[in-house]
Protein backbone atom coordinates (compact mmCIF):
# COMPACT_ATOMS: atom_id res chain seq x y z
CA UNK A 1 0.00 0.00 0.00
CA UNK A 2 2.98 2.43 1.06
CA UNK A 3 4.86 1.84 -2.37
CA UNK A 4 1.72 2.50 -4.37
CA UNK A 5 0.98 5.64 -2.80
CA UNK A 6 4.44 6.51 -2.99
CA UNK A 7 4.08 5.50 -6.96
CA UNK A 8 0.77 7.75 -7.15
CA UNK A 9 2.44 10.58 -5.65
CA UNK A 10 5.87 10.71 -8.02
CA UNK A 11 2.99 10.33 -10.74
CA UNK A 12 1.60 13.06 -9.81
CA UNK A 13 4.18 15.34 -9.78
CA UNK A 14 5.52 13.77 -12.83
CA UNK A 15 2.57 15.46 -14.72
CA UNK A 16 2.20 18.56 -12.60
CA UNK A 17 6.12 19.13 -14.21
CA UNK A 18 5.67 18.32 -17.85
CA UNK A 19 2.63 21.05 -17.57
CA UNK A 20 4.84 23.72 -15.87
CA UNK A 21 7.61 22.66 -18.85
CA UNK A 22 4.88 23.74 -20.97
CA UNK A 23 4.01 27.10 -19.83
CA UNK A 24 7.39 27.63 -19.15
CA UNK A 25 8.69 26.67 -22.94
CA UNK A 26 5.55 27.90 -24.82
CA UNK A 27 5.91 31.61 -24.68
CA UNK A 28 6.10 33.95 -27.99
CA UNK A 29 9.16 35.25 -26.33
CA UNK A 30 12.07 32.67 -24.39
CA UNK A 31 14.00 34.74 -22.31
CA UNK A 32 17.29 32.80 -20.56
CA UNK A 33 15.69 32.68 -17.49
CA UNK A 34 12.69 30.09 -18.70
CA UNK A 35 15.77 27.90 -20.08
CA UNK A 36 17.33 27.71 -17.11
CA UNK A 37 14.22 26.95 -14.54
CA UNK A 38 13.33 24.34 -17.50
CA UNK A 39 15.96 22.70 -17.28
CA UNK A 40 16.03 22.60 -13.51
CA UNK A 41 12.55 21.42 -13.81
CA UNK A 42 13.44 18.34 -16.21
CA UNK A 43 16.25 17.43 -13.87
CA UNK A 44 13.88 16.99 -10.76
CA UNK A 45 11.37 14.85 -13.44
CA UNK A 46 14.49 12.79 -14.38
CA UNK A 47 14.97 12.12 -10.23
CA UNK A 48 11.76 11.32 -9.83
CA UNK A 49 11.69 8.68 -13.21
CA UNK A 50 14.42 7.03 -12.18
CA UNK A 51 13.20 6.45 -8.60
CA UNK A 52 9.37 4.97 -10.00
CA UNK A 53 10.35 2.96 -12.23
CA UNK A 54 11.17 -0.51 -12.02
CA UNK A 55 15.26 -0.44 -10.62
CA UNK A 56 15.68 -3.88 -11.90
CA UNK A 57 14.72 -2.83 -14.74
CA UNK A 58 16.84 0.07 -15.45
CA UNK A 59 19.81 -1.41 -14.17
CA UNK A 60 19.63 -4.35 -16.94
CA UNK A 61 18.28 -2.38 -19.97
CA UNK A 62 19.54 1.11 -18.82
CA UNK A 63 21.96 0.84 -16.66
CA UNK A 64 24.45 4.07 -17.99
CA UNK A 65 21.54 5.83 -17.75
CA UNK A 66 20.19 4.63 -14.37
CA UNK A 67 23.85 6.29 -13.06
CA UNK A 68 23.08 9.23 -14.18
CA UNK A 69 20.64 9.86 -11.25
CA UNK A 70 23.21 9.68 -8.55
CA UNK A 71 25.09 12.62 -10.43
CA UNK A 72 21.94 14.83 -11.23
CA UNK A 73 22.32 16.79 -7.41
CA UNK A 74 25.48 17.91 -9.28
CA UNK A 75 23.35 19.95 -12.18
CA UNK A 76 20.66 21.97 -8.77
CA UNK A 77 22.96 24.37 -7.55
CA UNK A 78 24.45 25.68 -11.23
CA UNK A 79 21.05 25.42 -12.78
CA UNK A 80 20.01 27.42 -9.66
CA UNK A 81 22.47 30.37 -9.86
CA UNK A 82 22.09 30.99 -13.38
CA UNK A 83 18.07 31.37 -13.30
CA UNK A 84 18.47 33.29 -10.84
CA UNK A 85 21.34 35.27 -12.53
CA UNK A 86 18.90 35.86 -15.31
CA UNK A 87 15.56 36.47 -13.92
CA UNK A 88 17.15 39.27 -11.11
CA UNK A 89 19.08 40.83 -13.72
CA UNK A 90 17.36 40.42 -17.38
CA UNK A 91 20.27 42.40 -19.50
CA UNK A 92 22.95 40.12 -18.14
CA UNK A 93 24.87 38.32 -21.01
CA UNK A 94 25.09 34.61 -21.88
CA UNK A 95 29.07 34.01 -20.94
CA UNK A 96 31.27 30.94 -22.25
CA UNK A 97 32.41 30.47 -19.00
CA UNK A 98 29.42 29.41 -17.65
CA UNK A 99 29.99 26.34 -19.11
CA UNK A 100 32.41 25.79 -16.51
CA UNK A 101 29.56 25.39 -13.61
CA UNK A 102 28.74 21.68 -15.47
CA UNK A 103 32.19 20.32 -15.25
CA UNK A 104 31.80 18.77 -12.32
CA UNK A 105 28.42 17.05 -13.70
CA UNK A 106 30.58 16.03 -16.92
CA UNK A 107 33.40 14.53 -15.33
CA UNK A 108 31.11 12.37 -13.08
CA UNK A 109 28.84 11.60 -16.09
CA UNK A 110 31.59 10.54 -18.20
CA UNK A 111 34.05 9.00 -16.07
CA UNK A 112 31.61 6.30 -14.40
CA UNK A 113 28.41 6.61 -15.65
CA UNK A 114 29.60 6.49 -19.50
CA UNK A 115 33.30 5.43 -19.52
CA UNK A 116 35.43 5.97 -22.46
CA UNK A 117 35.88 2.63 -24.28
CA UNK A 118 34.81 0.77 -21.02
CA UNK A 119 38.20 1.54 -19.35
CA UNK A 120 38.25 0.69 -15.53
CA UNK A 121 39.19 4.06 -13.37
CA UNK A 122 42.27 3.45 -10.90
CA UNK A 123 42.23 3.77 -7.39
CA UNK A 124 42.15 7.38 -6.36
CA UNK A 125 39.82 8.28 -9.02
CA UNK A 126 37.37 5.96 -7.82
CA UNK A 127 37.94 7.02 -4.19
CA UNK A 128 37.59 10.89 -5.68
CA UNK A 129 34.84 9.83 -7.96
CA UNK A 130 32.98 7.36 -6.10
CA UNK A 131 29.75 7.31 -3.49
CA UNK A 132 31.39 9.42 -1.26
CA UNK A 133 33.03 11.54 -2.70
CA UNK A 134 30.27 12.02 -5.09
CA UNK A 135 27.94 13.13 -1.77
CA UNK A 136 30.50 15.28 0.00
CA UNK A 137 31.11 17.11 -3.77
CA UNK A 138 27.09 17.39 -4.42
CA UNK A 139 26.42 18.71 -0.94
CA UNK A 140 29.05 21.29 -1.25
CA UNK A 141 28.23 22.82 -4.96
CA UNK A 142 24.56 22.97 -3.45
CA UNK A 143 25.21 24.94 -0.68
CA UNK A 144 27.82 27.69 -2.52
CA UNK A 145 25.37 27.65 -5.37
CA UNK A 146 22.27 28.28 -2.97
CA UNK A 147 24.10 30.56 -1.02
CA UNK A 148 25.04 33.23 -4.49
CA UNK A 149 21.53 32.67 -5.61
CA UNK A 150 20.35 33.93 -2.38
CA UNK A 151 22.75 36.88 -2.83
CA UNK A 152 21.61 37.29 -5.99
CA UNK A 153 17.88 38.07 -4.28
CA UNK A 154 19.26 40.07 -1.61
CA UNK A 155 21.13 42.45 -3.75
CA UNK A 156 18.14 42.87 -6.43
CA UNK A 157 15.95 43.28 -3.80
CA UNK A 158 16.63 47.21 -2.38
CA UNK A 159 15.29 49.82 -4.32
CA UNK A 160 13.76 47.22 -7.02
CA UNK A 161 11.10 48.64 -9.20
CA UNK A 162 7.88 46.42 -8.51
CA UNK A 163 7.91 43.66 -10.87
CA UNK A 164 11.84 42.80 -10.41
CA UNK A 165 10.91 42.93 -6.33
CA UNK A 166 8.36 40.01 -6.58
CA UNK A 167 11.59 38.29 -8.39
CA UNK A 168 14.02 39.36 -5.87
CA UNK A 169 11.26 37.97 -3.30
CA UNK A 170 10.96 34.69 -5.53
CA UNK A 171 14.34 33.44 -5.87
CA UNK A 172 15.63 34.22 -1.99
CA UNK A 173 12.17 31.62 -0.87
CA UNK A 174 13.11 29.36 -4.15
CA UNK A 175 16.59 28.96 -3.18
CA UNK A 176 15.72 28.02 0.59
CA UNK A 177 13.18 25.69 -0.58
CA UNK A 178 15.60 24.19 -3.25
CA UNK A 179 18.49 23.74 -0.95
CA UNK A 180 16.56 21.90 1.25
CA UNK A 181 15.49 19.95 -1.37
CA UNK A 182 18.77 19.14 -2.55
CA UNK A 183 20.73 18.16 0.41
CA UNK A 184 17.86 15.84 1.14
CA UNK A 185 17.86 14.25 -2.33
CA UNK A 186 21.77 14.28 -1.86
CA UNK A 187 21.77 12.47 1.23
CA UNK A 188 19.38 9.59 0.39
CA UNK A 189 20.77 9.04 -3.18
CA UNK A 190 24.15 8.69 -0.93
CA UNK A 191 22.53 5.93 1.79
CA UNK A 192 20.53 4.39 -0.66
CA UNK A 193 23.56 3.38 -2.53
CA UNK A 194 25.77 2.33 0.39
CA UNK A 195 23.82 0.37 2.40
CA UNK A 196 21.28 -1.14 -0.32
CA UNK A 197 19.07 -2.91 0.23
CA UNK A 198 18.49 -1.90 3.39
CA UNK A 199 16.24 1.30 4.52
CA UNK A 200 14.36 1.51 1.78
CA UNK A 201 11.67 3.52 2.96
CA UNK A 202 13.91 6.46 2.48
CA UNK A 203 12.77 6.56 -0.92
CA UNK A 204 9.99 8.34 0.11
CA UNK A 205 12.24 11.37 0.84
CA UNK A 206 11.86 11.67 -3.09
CA UNK A 207 8.39 12.80 -2.82
CA UNK A 208 9.29 16.14 -1.83
CA UNK A 209 10.06 16.29 -5.31
CA UNK A 210 6.68 16.41 -6.38
CA UNK A 211 5.58 18.53 -3.46
CA UNK A 212 8.32 21.03 -4.90
CA UNK A 213 7.09 21.23 -8.26
CA UNK A 214 3.65 21.48 -6.82
CA UNK A 215 4.38 24.71 -4.82
CA UNK A 216 6.29 26.06 -8.18
CA UNK A 217 3.23 26.17 -9.50
CA UNK A 218 1.40 27.15 -6.74
CA UNK A 219 3.21 30.64 -6.93
CA UNK A 220 2.61 30.72 -10.61
CA UNK A 221 -0.75 30.27 -10.05
CA UNK A 222 -0.78 33.05 -7.55
CA UNK A 223 1.20 35.39 -9.44
CA UNK A 224 0.85 35.07 -13.01
CA UNK A 225 3.29 37.37 -13.80
CA UNK A 226 6.53 36.34 -11.80
CA UNK A 227 7.57 34.70 -15.39
CA UNK A 228 6.45 37.28 -17.66
CA UNK A 229 8.73 38.78 -20.15
CA UNK A 230 9.35 42.74 -18.96
CA UNK A 231 8.85 44.42 -21.98
CA UNK A 232 10.20 47.95 -23.11
CA UNK A 233 13.55 49.88 -21.58
CA UNK A 234 14.64 52.91 -19.90
CA UNK A 235 14.15 54.84 -22.75
CA UNK A 236 11.41 53.98 -24.58
CA UNK A 237 8.95 53.75 -21.33
CA UNK A 238 9.35 57.07 -20.40
CA UNK A 239 6.62 58.42 -21.91
CA UNK A 240 4.83 60.82 -19.38
CA UNK A 241 1.69 61.95 -19.11
CA UNK A 242 1.71 65.56 -19.09
CA UNK A 243 0.71 67.40 -15.74
CA UNK A 244 -2.17 69.96 -15.84
CA UNK A 245 -1.22 73.44 -16.30
CA UNK A 246 -4.57 74.68 -15.15
CA UNK A 247 -5.96 74.53 -11.95
CA UNK A 248 -9.46 72.95 -11.68
CA UNK A 249 -11.64 73.92 -8.54
CA UNK A 250 -13.67 70.67 -7.77
CA UNK A 251 -16.46 71.83 -5.37
CA UNK A 252 -15.06 72.51 -2.02
CA UNK A 253 -16.74 70.52 0.41
CA UNK A 254 -14.80 66.93 -0.99
CA UNK A 255 -11.69 68.34 -0.31
CA UNK A 256 -12.35 71.18 2.41
CA UNK A 257 -10.68 69.22 5.06
CA UNK A 258 -7.60 66.82 3.66
CA UNK A 259 -5.16 69.17 5.00
CA UNK A 260 -2.86 68.17 1.20
CA UNK A 261 -0.71 71.20 1.31
CA UNK A 262 0.72 72.54 -2.32
CA UNK A 263 4.12 70.98 -1.53
CA UNK A 264 3.14 67.90 -0.09
CA UNK A 265 0.91 67.77 -3.73
CA UNK A 266 4.15 68.68 -5.99
CA UNK A 267 5.92 66.13 -3.91
CA UNK A 268 3.54 63.32 -4.75
CA UNK A 269 3.39 64.30 -8.05
CA UNK A 270 7.18 64.63 -8.98
CA UNK A 271 7.39 61.13 -7.32
CA UNK A 272 4.74 59.51 -9.29
CA UNK A 273 6.08 60.58 -12.33
CA UNK A 274 9.55 59.40 -11.15
CA UNK A 275 8.20 56.07 -10.01
CA UNK A 276 6.29 55.48 -13.20
CA UNK A 277 9.51 56.22 -15.39
CA UNK A 278 11.32 53.91 -13.47
CA UNK A 279 9.89 51.22 -12.01
CA UNK A 280 6.91 51.04 -14.22
CA UNK A 281 4.22 49.45 -11.83
CA UNK A 282 1.31 49.54 -14.13
CA UNK A 283 3.16 46.36 -16.04
CA UNK A 284 1.85 44.54 -12.87
CA UNK A 285 -1.97 43.89 -13.50
CA UNK A 286 -2.48 43.00 -9.78
CA UNK A 287 -1.14 46.50 -8.50
CA UNK A 288 -2.92 48.00 -6.23
CA UNK A 289 -3.78 51.67 -5.02
CA UNK A 290 -2.80 51.13 -1.47
CA UNK A 291 0.37 49.91 -2.90
CA UNK A 292 0.87 52.94 -4.58
CA UNK A 293 0.47 54.74 -1.43
CA UNK A 294 2.93 53.25 0.58
CA UNK A 295 5.27 53.57 -2.66
CA UNK A 296 4.83 57.19 -2.27
CA UNK A 297 4.80 57.14 1.87
CA UNK A 298 1.51 59.22 1.77
CA UNK A 299 -2.42 59.24 2.73
CA UNK A 300 -4.51 57.48 0.71
CA UNK A 301 -6.88 60.13 0.42
CA UNK A 302 -4.14 62.76 -0.68
CA UNK A 303 -3.40 60.60 -3.62
CA UNK A 304 -7.01 60.43 -4.73
CA UNK A 305 -6.81 63.97 -4.19
CA UNK A 306 -4.13 64.42 -6.36
CA UNK A 307 -5.40 61.90 -9.09
CA UNK A 308 -8.71 63.78 -8.91
CA UNK A 309 -8.16 67.29 -8.33
CA UNK A 310 -4.43 67.59 -10.09
CA UNK A 311 -4.27 65.42 -13.21
CA UNK A 312 -8.26 64.79 -13.88
CA UNK A 313 -8.56 61.12 -13.84
CA UNK A 314 -9.07 58.09 -11.37
CA UNK A 315 -6.59 55.64 -10.43
CA UNK A 316 -7.80 52.76 -12.55
CA UNK A 317 -7.90 54.54 -15.63
CA UNK A 318 -4.21 56.67 -14.97
CA UNK A 319 -2.68 53.45 -14.99
CA UNK A 320 -5.20 51.74 -18.14
CA UNK A 321 -3.49 54.84 -19.93
CA UNK A 322 0.14 54.57 -19.26
CA UNK A 323 -0.53 50.78 -20.21
CA UNK A 324 -1.68 51.63 -23.55
CA UNK A 325 1.32 53.79 -23.93
CA UNK A 326 3.66 51.31 -23.61
CA UNK A 327 1.38 49.12 -25.60
CA UNK A 328 1.63 52.13 -28.57
CA UNK A 329 5.19 51.17 -28.78
CA UNK A 330 5.15 47.69 -29.01
CA UNK A 331 2.37 48.08 -31.72
CA UNK A 332 4.65 50.78 -33.51
CA UNK A 333 7.94 48.44 -33.32
CA UNK A 334 8.31 46.33 -36.09
CA UNK A 335 10.32 43.95 -34.67
CA UNK A 336 7.01 42.96 -32.26
CA UNK A 337 5.06 42.37 -35.69
CA UNK A 338 4.28 38.65 -34.79
CA UNK A 339 3.21 39.48 -31.51
CA UNK A 340 -0.97 39.28 -31.65
CA UNK A 341 -2.86 41.86 -29.88
CA UNK A 342 -3.99 39.60 -26.98
CA UNK A 343 -0.17 39.16 -26.24
CA UNK A 344 0.57 43.10 -26.46
CA UNK A 345 -2.23 43.58 -23.98
CA UNK A 346 -1.39 41.05 -21.28
CA UNK A 347 2.67 42.02 -21.38
CA UNK A 348 1.71 45.97 -20.75
CA UNK A 349 -0.11 45.00 -17.77
CA UNK A 350 -4.31 44.74 -19.06
CA UNK A 351 -6.26 41.55 -17.57
CA UNK A 352 -7.98 40.70 -20.79
CA UNK A 353 -8.16 41.88 -24.33
CA UNK A 354 -11.50 43.73 -24.11
CA UNK A 355 -10.82 45.87 -21.49
CA UNK A 356 -7.57 46.66 -23.46
CA UNK A 357 -9.48 46.75 -26.86
CA UNK A 358 -12.17 49.41 -25.38
CA UNK A 359 -9.81 51.30 -23.16
CA UNK A 360 -7.53 51.68 -26.54
CA UNK A 361 -10.44 52.90 -29.06
CA UNK A 362 -11.45 55.38 -26.38
CA UNK A 363 -8.26 57.33 -25.88
CA UNK A 364 -6.81 56.76 -29.68
CA UNK A 365 -10.08 56.37 -31.78
CA UNK A 366 -9.21 52.96 -33.46
CA UNK A 367 -9.21 49.80 -31.93
CA UNK A 368 -5.40 48.06 -31.65
CA UNK A 369 -5.46 45.99 -34.79
CA UNK A 370 -6.50 49.47 -36.67
CA UNK A 371 -3.59 51.27 -34.92
CA UNK A 372 -1.15 48.98 -36.14
CA UNK A 373 -2.73 48.61 -39.81
CA UNK A 374 -2.61 52.14 -39.92
CA UNK A 375 1.00 52.67 -38.71
CA UNK A 376 2.29 49.82 -41.28
CA UNK A 377 0.36 51.26 -44.19
CA UNK A 378 2.40 54.57 -43.67
CA UNK A 379 5.40 53.15 -43.40
CA UNK A 380 4.85 51.31 -46.63
CA UNK A 381 3.71 54.18 -48.02
CA UNK A 382 6.86 56.07 -47.00
CA UNK A 383 9.13 53.45 -48.41
CA UNK A 384 7.84 54.00 -51.26
CA UNK A 385 8.25 57.41 -51.62
CA UNK A 386 11.36 57.46 -50.69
Amino acid sequence: MAIQLLIFVLSAGLLQGLMLLVIFLMRRRLEKFHLFISLYVVALLLQMFFKLASKSWLYHFMQPSYLVSYYLPLLYGPLIFLFSLYYTNPNAKWRASHVLHFVPFAIFLFAYAFPIDGRQLPAPALFVLGNLGRFWLSTISIMLYHIAALDLGKRALPNAAHVMKLRAQFVRSFSLFSMFIGWTISFALYYLYSAFPMNQDLRWTFALLSFFIYWISYKLMQQPGLFKVIMGNEQALTIELPLQTMKVHYPKEKYAHSGLKDEEAHRILALLKKIMAEEKPYLDPDYKLDQLVNRLDCQKHHLSQVFNHHLRIGFSDYMNLKRIEAAKIILLDPSFSHWKVATVAYETGFNNISTFNDSFKKREGVTPSQFRQRQQGENQSRIQRG
